[in-house]
C-alpha cells in the first residue's frame, strides 16, 4: 500500500498521460465578464501538451538516451477542423478561440503554403507557442529565460496563501521513514531507531539545505511552494528532489535563488521527471550536452574560465 487507500493507491498504478490544465488559467484565461475561457483553456492545454518534450528512454537500461520535440516542423501545424473534430467543438468556436488565445499573446497564428506530394496546400495554420506569457498566465510572473534552466517551463501548481510556513523547527510534513508507524509512546522506546530515516530527514530538509547554500533562510513564498509540492505534488521523494533543485541553483549562483530553484521544480514536473533517479538522469544528460556545446564554442586561444 503506498497511502493506505485502497482507491488513492490503484489510481497512482494508472498511468495517466496526456494534457494539463493549471488551475490558475480558469483566473487568467477569462472573458470580459471574468468567466472563464474554457474553449480556449481546452485548446491551449491540447497546445502545450505538443510543446512537451518526449523522452527516449534506452530499453536495455531504461535510462533516457534522447530528448525530441514531438512534431515535424519548425512549429506546430493544426488545423480548425483537427481541434474541432477532436474536442467537439464547431469550427467557428476554435478560430474564435484560438484568436483570443493569440490576442493575449499566448500563441501566434501563421499561415504558409507548403507542398505536400507534389501538390502546394495554401494558408495551412501553424502556431508558435509563447512560453514567457504562458509562465506569466499561469503563475502571474514571467519566468526565467529557457536558457537559464535548460528546458520550457510549465506545470500545475497553486501556491496557497493559507499554508503555514515551512520552517526549519516544523523540518518536514511528511516523515521520511522506511516502515509505517502509527503512534509513538513510551512503549516504543526500546525498538531501535531507524538511522538511515534518521539521516534521510536530515540530508532532505529543503529549508534546511537552502540556508547552507545560500546564508539565509528562503522566502515564505518559497516555502509555501516547497510545502505544496510536498503535499501535492506528483514526485516521488519530493524532498530529496527540492534539495536537489536547491543544489543546482547553488552551483548557478543566481540573482534570486528562490525563483530560480522554483522554476527548476516547475521544469522537472513538466518534463515528467518525477523521481530523483530520472532528475539526476536527466541533470547529467543536459550537463554532457552543456559542456560539449562549450568545448565546440571555445576557441583554441580561449581561456576555459571552469579550469581556473
Amino acid at each position: 500500500m503506498l497511502t493506505g487507500h485502497p482507491i488513492v493507491d490503484k489510481v497512482a498504478k494508472i498511468n495517466l498521460a496526456g494534457t494539463v490544465i493549471p488551475h490558475n488559467w480558469f483566473s487568467t484565461i477569462t472573458f470580459e465578464n471574468g468567466k472563464p475561457d474554457t474553449i480556449a483553456i481546452v485548446l491551449l492545454s491540447e497546445i502545450v501538451y505538443w510543446y512537451r518534450p518526449m523522452f527516449i528512454k534506452d530499453e536495455a537500461t531504461g535510462r533516457i538516451k534522447e530528448v525530441r520535440k514531438r512534431f515535424k516542423a519548425d512549429l506546430l501545424q493544426r488545423s480548425y477542423d483537427s481541434f474541432a473534430e477532436q474536442f467537439g467543438f464547431t469550427k467557428r468556436q476554435v478560430r474564435d478561440a484560438i484568436k483570443r488565445l493569440e490576442d493575449k499573446g499566448l500563441i501566434r497564428r501563421e499561415f504558409r503554403n507548403i507542398h505536400v506530394d507534389g501538390m502546394t496546400l495554401t494558408n495551412v495554420l501553424f502556431i508558435e507557442l509563447n512560453p514567457e506569457k504562458l509562465s506569466e498566465f499561469t503563475y502571474g510572473i514571467e519566468d526565467m529565460t529557457t536558457d537559464e534552466i535548460g528546458s520550457d517551463v510549465s506545470t500545475d501548481r497553486v501556491l496557497r496563501s493559507n499554508v503555514t510556513p515551512y520552517t526549519i523547527e516544523r523540518q518536514t510534513n511528511t516523515e521520511i521513514t522506511t516502515k509505517t508507524t502509527t503512534n509513538i509512546d513510551d512503549d516504543d522506546k526500546d525498538e531501535p531507531i531507524n538511522e538511515i530515516s534518521r539521516e534521510e530527514k536530515t540530508e532532505c530538509n529543503p529549508v534546511t539545505e537552502f540556508e547552507k547554500a545560500f546564508g539565509y533562510l528562503p522566502p515564505s513564498i518559497l516555502q509555501q511552494e516547497f510545502e505544496q509540492v510536498i503535499e501535492n505534488g506528483q514526485f516521488k521523494k519530493p524532498e530529496a528532489i527540492i534539495v536537489e533543485a536547491i543544489r543546482l541553483a547553488r552551483k548557478q549562483m543566481p540573482r534570486n535563488p528562490a525563483r530560480y530553484i522554483s522554476s527548476i521544480l516547475r521544469n522537472f514536473e513538466f518534463m515528467g521527471l518525477f523521481t530523483l533517479d530520472d532528475v539526476k538522469e536527466y541533470n547529467e544528460m543536459f550537463e554532457q550536452k552543456r559542456k560539449q556545446a562549450k568545448r565546440r564554442r571555445q576557441s583554441p586561444t580561449e581561456i576555459n574560465w571552469d579550469e581556473l
